[in-house]
């Protein structure tokens, strides 16, 4: 029952109490402090007082009420907190619920790994479906400011984020690229935007952030500049390789890669040049000289190797020498 009609109800009881009571008998009582009152007002007098002491309970039970609901909102409230954030946010505690049946389904979700369906309908919560529309709008190649939702540096979400920002220029992708608390392949792809953007002057400067570096990224970097006419200067190729922790195997593909975009001279002045630099290019070298026809120069070259390296290679340079011909990536392991 609402508190209004109660009230109402009482005023109007009090009301007629008092008129019924008057009406059957007018005489007062003195309860001996010198007050005397009608009978009926006593009558009525005591029925307020019963109306008080139930208004207190009221009142009491209203109080509870809006305490409960409100601990039910927050409680409501921690819960989709959960939902979003329990796999998402950088850290996260889970909450203090109030509401047991609550608290045990918050720990459930504990036990799950939650990510979001972005083809789900709308859920009817504003912060839920908001998020979502983030979510969508950044897979949608969109840039948002997430920074006050304080996600994980490696959400899913967060990354691709930061893809779409390095994608608007090559300024944004450098940015990303000098910013060692980003995540090591988000850096990479930045840095890779920078050289599809074939401006050699942003690939030079890219170059120098050395940390990033790693046999892929610098064969890019590498392309990109012969692509665009630069002249590579042996020792600085042979520097960035050492940087990029350049195995045996990478120097061989950028030989393999390099065969049909430089002149057969500057080829292999460069594996020359990279051989001398660092003795893991000197297979590459030898993959030079074959590509160049060198057979002779290419033996001499093997002899030093142990008896159980570069097999393929031998048994390429022995076909040769017996007038048959194949083809040089098939004997490169």
């Amino acid at each position: 029952m609402k508190f209004k009609y109660y009230a109402l109800f009482s005023l109007l009881f009090f009301i007629a109490l008092f008129g019924g009571v008057y009406y059957i008998t007018m005489e007062r009582f003195d309860i001996g402090l010198g007050i005397s009152l009608p009978i009926a007002l006593w009558v009525v007098l005591a029925v307020v007082i019963f109306f008080v002491f139930t208004t207190c309970f009221f009142a009491f039970e209203w109080v509870k009420t809006m305490l409960n609901n409100r601990n039910d909102a927050k409680d409501a409230e921690s819960i989709i907190e959960q939902i979003l954030f329990q796999n998402a946010a950088e850290s996260y505690a889970p909450p203090r619920i109030k509401d047991d049946e609550l608290a045990r389904i918050s720990s459930a979700l504990l036990r799950y790994e939650l990510s979001p369906n972005l083809a789900s309908l709308d859920s009817g919560n504003a912060r839920v479906d908001r998020m979502f529309e983030l979510y969508k709008s950044i897979n949608m190649g969109a840039f948002e400011d997430l920074r006050k939702f304080k996600l994980s540096p490696n959400n899913p979400f967060v990354l691709q984020n930061w893809r779409n920002y390095a994608l608007k220029g090559s300024k944004n992708a450098f940015e990303i690229l000098c910013d060692a608390s980003k995540d090591m392949e988000l850096r990479r792809f930045a840095f890779g935007v920078i050289c599809d953007a074939r401006k050699e002057k942003d690939i030079y400067k890219a170059l120098e952030v050395s940390e990033c570096l790693e046999p892929k990224m610098l064969q890019k970097a590498l392309f990109a500049l012969i692509e665009l006419g630069e002249k590579l200067e042996s020792g600085f190729v042979a520097k960035l390789c050492k940087e990029a922790a350049f195995a045996p195997k990478d120097y061989v593909e950028l030989a393999q890669k390099l065969s049909g975009k430089l002149s057969p001279d500057a080829l292999l002045a460069l594996f020359a040049a990279l051989s001398s630099a660092d003795e893991k290019a000197h297979k590459a070298y030898v993959l030079a000289l074959l590509e160049l026809e060198m057979i002779a120069k290419a033996g001499e070259e093997l002899k030093g190797f142990a008896d159980d390296e570069a097999q393929g290679i031998r048994a390429y340079i022995e076909l040769k020498r017996a007038g048959k011909s194949y083809p040089l990536s098939a004997f490169v392991v």
